[in-house]
């Protein structure tokens, strides 16, 4: 089994003492591999896309025997849904912001809308008011401006693609198994499809990793403390040793299907991205991750995924209109981003269509995503599909997402 899909998971908090500080955990989760035996009349999804609007206001100066001075492209955004129509003007006091707010707000707003819209930024997340397949309705953008005086429009959109995605059935579907992969959660669980365990649980002490060996994700615990090290130093004085220690339990490459890096960037809520040492900082775990990290994973195991898990203010600071952070490059295999006791559709995935709309590489392909409503802690992974991987993932179909007891 190789590890080549991921997909919405439900979490819960738990804590995990560790040399004396504490960590979270997270309870593993199910996804059903094709359609659920048993499962509730109620299941079904509304389809799910998402807008992005790109651009600035344009002007130009003018001078004619009834005015001079500056003129201000105009025009409008169209955005059409299953044959539904709406959209929004545009004029010298515009931003692609404020515009994504204004469309939102009239798709929101009338009943006859086919869907609902939730702004974030310049993005448009785009939900269905119904559910089921049917609901994957085709949609499309169109634009106008001011050919007479720009030669281009100040503003253009991006769609996240010709249909809404996700939309799934109601009633009870026919039978098949559930896919489990342990993480933060569970840890050294045997008997989950996909394990996941700590790099230090080789340490005396801790209860052994699974055995007989299973398909796992490794996540280093000790990273930082070789920061300042090129890759040939880090390979001799940490990873080689974490090798070595997987090996004694016959565990190697063709098993460990990612290695994950939970919330690596230092900072919250509070944090500057404009601030110079914060940007210093954050420049420094990047240019380790791409230089050291993740080559030193793939010279060990080039079909091991190197993953980073970010949290919603991380997001945030790559969202910042005036110093984006890069904290995400084509060096990442997978990445992921979650929050606690958040509604779904209204609190992640707004995140998550701005990450899927902003993948690291342009050959980058996202397996559509279900939707879930109503659970304490939702978290989503995004493959990052760069050209030396040997191939094009198979999107997991599902349609129940539930938390292990």
């Amino acid at each position: 089994m190789q590890m080549t899909r991921f997909a919405v998971a439900t979490l819960y908090n738990r804590a995990r003492v560790l040399s004396g500080g504490t960590r979270f955990l997270f309870l593993a989760l199910i996804v059903s591999l094709g359609l659920s035996s048993g499962f509730a009349q109620t299941v079904a999804f509304p389809g799910t896309g998402s807008i992005t609007i790109q651009g600035s206001e344009q002007s130009t100066s003018q001078c004619n025997i009834y005015y001079c001075g500056p003129i201000y492209d105009q025009g409008l955004i169209n955005i059409t849904i299953n044959g539904y129509t709406q959209g929004t003007s545009y004029d010298q006091n515009s931003t692609a912001s404020q515009l994504a707010s204004s469309l939102a707000t009239l798709l929101t707003d009338d009943p006859n809308s086919p869907v609902t819209a939730i702004a974030s930024g310049s993005t448009i997340t785009l939900i269905a008011r119904s559910t089921g397949a049917s609901t994957n309705y085709s949609f499309s953008s169109t634009w106008s401006f001011d050919g007479n005086d720009f030669s281009s429009p100040s503003f253009t959109t991006i769609t996240s693609g010709p249909t809404l995605i996700g939309g799934a059935y109601g009633g009870t579907p026919p039978q098949t198994r559930n896919f489990q992969m342990a993480l933060w959660a569970n840890e050294r669980k045997a008997d989950a499809d996909i394990a996941f365990f700590y790099d230090d649980d080789f340490t005396p002490g801790y209860p052994p990793i699974p055995y007989p060996p299973v398909h796992a994700i490794l996540e280093p615990m000790h990273w930082r403390d070789y920061e300042n090290d090129d890759l040939a130093d880090f390979q001799k004085y940490y990873w080689n040793g974490v090798v070595a220690n997987l090996k004694n339990w016959h565990y190697d490459g063709s098993l460990i299907d990612a290695v994950i890096l939970d919330e690596p960037y230092q900072g919250d809520g509070s944090t500057d991205p404009c601030d110079p040492t914060w940007q210093q900082a954050t420049a420094k775990d990047y240019n380790f991750f791409q230089n050291v990290l993740a080559p030193a994973i793939k010279a060990w195991s080039p079909r091991t995924k190197f993953w980073i898990s970010f949290n919603s203010n991380q997001v945030k600071w790559m969202q910042n209109p005036t110093c984006p952070a890069q904290l995400n490059g084509p060096f990442v295999d997978v990445v992921d981003m979650y929050l606690y006791d958040t509604d779904f559709i209204t609190g992640v995935l707004p995140y998550y269509n701005w990450l899927a709309a902003n993948l690291a590489s342009s050959s980058s392909r996202l397996c559509p995503e279900p939707t879930l409503n109503s659970r304490p802690i939702a978290l989503l992974a995004l493959r990052q599909w760069t050209h030396n991987l040997p191939r094009k993932p198979q999107c997991l179909r599902r349609t129940s997402i539930t938390p292990i007891p």
